[in-house]
């Protein structure tokens, strides 16, 4: 079974899953990422770097979240970085 475990337990399970996670590379102009599946209304999205790096990260912002997908951009001195993000329907 697969879904979001917390403690090694599942919080939610694939079956009724109100969440979706993903990993890509955010760059300097925004870019459109899906969710790879249909909300029933727009959710939370949270997005953070996958790698440890020093010096200015730059600023990683999220806009125009619908039920299917959203944008990201990266800021700062840097053209691109490897990010995760997770969206959850709350």
């Amino acid at each position: 079974s697969t879904g979001l475990k917390i403690n090694g337990n599942f919080v939610w399970h694939s079956g009724n899953a109100n969440f979706a996670a993903g990993s890509g590379t955010v760059s300097s102009s925004w870019t459109s990422v899906s969710f790879s599946k249909t909300f029933a209304s727009p959710p939370k999205v949270f997005a953070g770097y996958a790698e440890d790096f020093s010096g200015d990260s730059g600023i990683l912002k999220v806009r125009n979240v619908t039920t299917t997908g959203f944008e990201w951009i990266i800021g700062g001195s840097f053209t691109s970085r490897n990010a995760n993000w997770l969206a959850i329907l709350i």
